[in-house]
């Protein structure tokens, strides 16, 4: 009956062994590719410059809120 407690007892201690290495191997490879990976550039677009005039007033009643902002740095 001892015997085969013990052989139990290791043979999940065992399995736990091999999951646990499969998955420091995983975590492994995790930390190597995030070290080398290298974000794609932002995709930036242009447009034609027009002259016009700007009402110097506009009555209106409420806020503004924009819906996306940008950040320009040298």
């Amino acid at each position: 009956m001892k015997k085969k407690i013990v052989l139990t007892i290791g043979g999940l201690l065992l399995l736990i062994a091999v999951l646990a290495g499969i998955k420091a191997l995983q975590i492994s490879k995790m930390i190597k590719a995030g070290s080398q990976f290298v974000p794609p550039p932002e995709p930036v677009t242009t447009a034609k410059v027009l002259s016009g005039s700007w009402e110097t007033v506009l009555p209106a009643v409420g806020s503004l809120t924009a819906v996306q902002g940008v950040t320009i740095a040298a």
